[in-house]
């Protein structure tokens, strides 16, 4: 089942704008390739093996542009709806899923019920926002739709990483013109105050991680590259090598390695 809502909330119309370019241009195949392959990971760890209930994702992003997750979190549960912000983004996942119910909606103002889902997948959603109070909002939102017990599998920006910190800093138009911020990012939370923020908001952490551990603008220039060239082989060798960075999640110092931060927690009552 599928369906697209619209919202006239204006703020929107800057991500309209970034699917638009990435409809036109359909960049970074191979570093999607690996960013969905970490994720899903990170899915197969933390998510119920059962069968059942629904499941929301925050975002549809990685799904209009690739083959993102949500196959993956079909495998988790019997209903799977999406939302994003972007109306073409929403469609175009549509249009590539046919097993997701998408919808055009704002995290803050989550448009379901209270206690509507078993699940709620956002993966690196809130890091887009300008306040760090968007970030709260969007979390009691994830918690009133969830239902008592439910869980929610969070990633964002790891600011405990020197290249996020740097890029932090760095002008937004100078990453983009480089190519290694193709849209917009705003504020997130450290490790320590995601977990403190998510307690707030009335939930339990039960796990934390970090995740992606490629250096990441090395890679995504690597990968455009390659991209550019249509060599099929290279992306392989690229993408083998990525994959072998992953192994410093085993590390003591995976906080600091990480392009995200991770979190696994459950609504309490």
């Amino acid at each position: 089942m599928r369906e697209i809502q619209s919202t006239p909330d204006k703020q929107h119309e800057s991500w309209e704008s970034v699917a638009a370019r990435w409809i036109a241009s359909h960049p970074q195949e191979t570093w999607r390739r690996h960013s969905d392959r970490v994720n899903n990971a990170l899915l197969g760890r933390w998510l119920d093996t059962r069968h059942g209930g629904r499941l929301l994702k925050t975002d549809l992003f990685d799904e209009a542009f690739g083959d993102g997750l949500l196959e993956s979190l079909a495998h988790h549960s019997d209903h799977v709806v999406g939302i994003d912000v972007a109306r073409d983004t929403a469609r175009l996942a549509c249009s590539s899923h046919s097993r997701v119910h998408g919808i055009q909606g704002d995290v803050r103002r989550l448009p379901f019920a209270d206690d509507t889902f078993e699940t709620v997948v956002s993966i690196s959603t809130l890091d887009h926002f300008g306040r760090a109070t968007d970030i709260v909002e969007s979390l009691r939102e994830c918690r009133r739709v969830l239902h008592p017990g439910g869980t929610l599998l969070l990633t964002l920006d790891n600011p405990w990483n020197p290249i996020v910190s740097l890029r932090s800093r760095l002008p937004y138009r100078w990453m983009h013109k480089l190519g290694l911020l193709p849209y917009p990012v705003g504020v997130t939370l450290s490790p320590g105050r995601l977990q403190r923020r998510l307690e707030d908001s009335g939930f339990e952490v039960q796990e934390t991680d970090a995740i992606l551990h490629v250096p990441r603008a090395l890679a995504v220039l690597a990968a455009q590259i390659i991209d550019r060239r249509s060599a099929a082989g290279s992306a392989e060798r690229l993408l083998e090598w990525m994959a072998r960075w992953e192994r410093l999640g085993r590390w003591p110092t995976r906080f600091l390695s990480g392009y995200y931060s991770a979190a696994r927690a459950i609504k309490v009552v």
